[in-house]
């Protein structure tokens, strides 16, 4: 009989994700990083404990900070970062390239009303991953002048998970991912979001609507493609806690 046994060096290759320098991030933030947080926007206060203020995370990959947007209303420290009032979201202005893939590992405890997104691309042709609804979080993709319907994920998706929205302008495909599988998709995508834009999390693309829950990482990919995506995904997962 022909052995059929896997080696442990083979299996633990399997199980190690792309590392990040081949996936290549546009920007990526560890918000479990302490020495990555300041409770100023000047980075002039560091974090040093839980409870807190965070207004700037800065990246561990990419130049650009992520920003709180209102400096009366601080998110603050926990395991990640947890945003917990109305109107409180931060940003950060990216060139977002029209193929592209947001991820970001959080979870969801509440939101004020169907239109608070977890976060979208603040421009007039961008999109928000959206509650779509008061009662549950569907993680529904909401988009201007994309050529897209809205896309639904059709379950509540409140709670720990692993978000992505993944967009493929050489196909016109749109996707959305929950913990590393694709539960909706749609074709039609132009190509044509902003290419300057604030990419606002724990917020809403025009007014105040707002989601409450803990950021653990996020990160933004230039390539649509799926082994690199997924291989961040696990990356994030990794910073979550267990349950």
């Amino acid at each position: 009989m022909i052995g059929l046994a896997i080696s442990p060096t083979a299996l633990a290759a399997r199980r190690t994700p792309m590392p990040l320098s081949t996936i290549n991030p546009l920007v990526w933030y560890d918000a479990t990083t302490a020495d990555k947080l300041w409770q100023d926007t000047g980075a002039t206060v560091p974090v040093n404990g839980g409870g807190n203020p965070v207004r700037r995370i800065d990246a561990a990959i990419g130049a650009e900070p992520l920003v709180i947007r209102n400096a009366a209303s601080p998110a603050s420290r926990s395991t990640g970062v947890s945003f917990g009032g109305s109107g409180i979201d931060m940003g950060v202005t990216l060139g977002l390239p029209a193929s592209h893939a947001v991820i970001m590992a959080a979870r969801i405890d509440s939101w004020t009303a169907a239109h608070a997104d977890l976060f979208c691309p603040h421009g007039t042709n961008g999109y928000g991953l959206r509650a779509g609804s008061a009662s549950e979080f569907l993680a529904r993709i909401v988009s201007n002048n994309l050529g897209l319907t809205d896309l639904d994920t059709g379950a509540d998706r409140s709670g720990l998970h692993v978000f992505a929205t993944v967009f493929d302008a050489s196909t016109g495909k749109a996707s959305i991912r929950i913990d590393g599988t694709t539960v909706a998709s749609a074709t039609g995508y132009n190509g044509a979001l902003d290419t300057s834009t604030v990419l606002k999390i724990f917020g809403s693309r025009y007014n105040s609507a707002s989601v409450t829950g803990e950021l653990f990482g996020l990160g933004v990919l230039s390539s649509p493609e799926l082994t690199k995506v997924s291989a961040a995904e696990t990356h994030l997962k990794a910073l979550m806690p267990t349950a």
